[in-house]
């Protein structure tokens, strides 16, 4: 992007291209989905029930219950779910989920959204191979959108400051080229994973952001507080984000509208803030009181978050590197499994409940008892979730630090999203627990964005300088 005042031979041909930026977009999303769907077709999951490892079988008997109307809920021993998982390899490959007992039960333990999505797609195609086939088609094109809005990020903000034909080109090629040899964010299209989603809800939200600093902000709130309901919904972590991602919106609401947003001096950026805000926990309000009702207890978050914890803060956990492990949970539903005063609760509900009161009394336990090796913790967080730090990845992390510094020495407004979000991601991650850098995926498209910013910029510096010289 230009450092100095854009010449008008520059400035004509930048307009020039931006004209035809439609068909950077298009192309761009034409040549991922391809790329994406094809990767996925060759998985050889691909006309399977969700792999064995991780929450994507989670998520598929949610949507089964949800598609046959018993509710948003668990149900392991429905002979009609159980019979696809069963025939495949004997039941050897899903014996942890076979095993589980127990029937139709309510449950907080998984976001809503993606779930709703399959089960759409059941509702419609049916469960089966087809079906199967095409949430991973869906998961695929959700990748594919998140890498086109990245190039759309790319240009309008190279568009907005000018830059050179030439850096405006390299802006968007370095960003589709990214978007494309992507090999981490590809891996989800063949799982039952809310990555995906997270990660094309991301993008839009980073588009509402972008048009609210292109004077918009009258109509980016809406979008704004509709698209972060969306979010949290889909990967319940989010709602960690939302007291970092108001400072950014009370930013970006003061720089898009000066002093004033409604004619009411320095009260209108913050109105503007809470608007976006209010309108987001509305959106998340109904969700939070089914919660309540089914847990009968004041849990709007549900329960699975100080299980989860407790498995991020362990001796385990510290032992290798801060990343999330399963013993603790493991042994404490092994432990209370044998205990009179659990067997005598009426239902899972309850248990899960009694399971999360005695979790988070053993996260607080434990933190009291090493307090001193939280610091090293949290750092050993941030390190796996921005790792690997070698090769392809190594070099990417280069070019997310040059974009990173030319937007904090040049374009504030732009740095306050495109860098804030990643660095609150971090931020939570830090004070939560590590799952690698899966957290993270939800931002690349936005790194994306950061990378070619950095590369434009600095060859429109190039550029520039020999001229500022002539001059």
């Amino acid at each position: 992007m230009n450092i100095i005042p854009a010449n008008s031979e520059n400035l004509k041909a930048a307009q020039s291209i931006v004209s035809r930026s439609f068909l950077w977009v298009v192309f761009s999303f034409l040549i991922l989905a391809t790329v994406r769907c094809l990767d996925v077709s060759g998985d050889p999951y691909f006309h399977l029930p969700p792999k064995p490892v991780g929450d994507g079988v989670d998520y598929e008997n949610i949507a089964w219950n949800v598609s046959m109307g018993r509710g948003f809920g668990f149900d392991w021993q429905d002979p009609d779910w159980r019979a696809p998982y069963a025939a495949i390899d004997h039941g050897e490959l899903y014996q942890v989920q076979l095993a589980r007992g127990g029937g139709f039960a309510a449950t907080t333990a998984r976001p809503p959204l993606y779930p709703l999505v399959i089960a759409a797609v059941y509702s419609v195609f049916g469960r089966g191979s087809a079906s199967w086939v095409i949430v991973r088609l869906i998961n695929a094109i959700s990748l594919a959108l998140a890498g086109a809005i990245s190039v759309w990020l790319t240009l309008a903000i190279l568009k907005k400051y000018r830059a050179s034909r030439l850096g405006f080109i390299v802006g968007g090629v370095v960003t589709l080229s990214l978007a494309l040899s992507d090999r981490t964010t590809s891996t989800y299209s063949a799982d039952f994973l809310t990555e995906p989603l997270a990660m094309v809800l991301m993008q839009l939200f980073s588009i509402a952001l972008y048009r609210m600093t292109a004077g918009e902000p009258r109509r980016a709130w809406v979008a704004i507080g509709v698209l972060l309901a969306a979010m949290i919904l889909a990967r319940s972590i989010m709602i960690f984000l939302v007291p970092g991602i108001g400072l950014i919106l009370l930013c970006l609401f003061r720089s898009s509208t000066g002093s004033n947003l409604s004619g009411d001096g320095r009260l209108g950026p913050l109105r503007g803030c809470l608007s976006a805000l209010a309108l987001t926990m509305v959106l998340l309000f109904p969700w939070w009181m089914r919660n309540c009702w089914v847990l009968e207890r004041f849990l709007p978050l549900g329960t699975q978050g100080a299980i989860t914890l407790l498995g991020g803060y362990c001796d385990e956990s510290l032992a290798r590197g801060g990343d999330w492990q399963p013993e603790p949970e493991l042994r404490l539903r092994a432990e209370y499994a044998m205990k009179e005063e659990f067997q005598s609760l009426r239902t899972d509900v309850q248990r899960e409940v009694a399971l999360s009161e005695v979790a988070g009394e053993r996260v607080v336990d434990w933190v009291q008892t090493h307090w001193m090796d939280l610091p090293w913790l949290g750092l050993q967080r941030a390190y796996n979730l921005w790792s690997p730090f070698h090769g392809k990845s190594l070099a990417w992390k280069g070019l997310i630090l040059l974009g990173s510094l030319l937007l904090l020495v040049h374009r504030r407004t732009e740095a306050a999203w495109l860098i804030g979000l990643p660095l609150l991601t971090t931020i939570v991650v830090m004070l939560l627990y590590s799952t690698g850098s899966r957290f993270l995926l939800p931002c690349y498209g936005l790194l994306y964005v950061v990378s070619g910013l950095g590369v434009a910029g600095l060859l429109d510096l190039l550029i520039s300088s020999p001229r500022s010289r002539c001059q």
